[in-house]
């Protein structure tokens, strides 16, 4: 490429010379990104079954490994028909081999058809099984407290939501999340801190937490004015 370079600028083509500058600049960049990235999430792939002093350990990234599919298979095939007692040994195998987010999707799944019962239940076995230092922990929270929308218990969804925002300084707290705080404390009829978190969601929406208003509108529509009204 930086042979090649010579040939595009005695060319004077523009358009090519930016294209290979670009290429020679980020190909390397985007290589070494994605190995340290390798070498931070998953290292162990980086090592054959020799380079093991106990062969046992490659043989426990293996099992590890067919028992992340084995678990996340049984998760796809989770339904509204799915025993509870069934839908909390499968969270307890995706938990154990810390896949906190199949973990999750579960709950959402529920969540999305609107079975809110079952959805909260999901989520407040997680929230006792799983460390709040986990890094999808707001996770879990968030869509408890969705679920609890849902089922019209909005003191608990503030509970929730309250917690979300108090996790690393508000590191994880979006203009979504600020939404539904907003309408749960709209529905207690606390006008101040309802006014207070709609603004803060236009906040955090104008600072790049972009959400789309006319699916909130369809979610919330007792405060459509409002958004209406702020997003004009």
């Amino acid at each position: 490429a930086t042979v090649s370079l010579k040939f595009v600028a005695d060319a004077k083509v523009n358009s090519l010379l930016w294209a290979l500058v670009s290429f020679i600049i980020l190909y390397p960049t985007l290589i070494a990104v994605a190995f340290f990235l390798i070498l931070l999430k998953k290292r162990e792939v980086l090592f054959g079954p020799m380079d093991f002093a106990d062969p046992r350990g490659f043989e426990n990234i293996l099992l590890r490994g067919f028992q992340r599919i084995e678990a996340k298979q049984e998760a796809a095939i989770i339904d509204v028909n799915t025993a509870l007692n069934e839908i909390y040994r499968t969270i307890d195998k995706l938990l154990e081999l810390d896949d906190v987010w199949t973990a999750v999707q579960v709950g959402r799944s529920y969540l999305q058809k609107n079975e809110f019962d079952k959805s909260l239940q999901i989520f407040q076995y997680m929230v006792d099984k799983v460390s709040p230092a986990n890094e999808s922990y707001y996770k879990i929270l968030a869509n408890a407290a969705y679920s609890m929308i849902g089922k019209q218990e909005y003191s608990g969804a503030i509970e929730y939501l309250r917690k979300v925002e108090s996790i690393d300084r508000g590191k994880h707290f979006w203009a979504w999340h600020s939404l539904a705080l907003a309408y749960a404390y709209f529905q207690t009829t606390d006008d101040t801190q309802y006014r207070q978190y709609l603004n803060k969601a236009k906040k955090l929406h104008d600072d790049g937490y972009v959400i789309d208003i006319d699916f909130f509108c369809g979610l919330y529509p007792e405060i459509e004015k409002d958004l209406r009204k702020l997003w004009k």
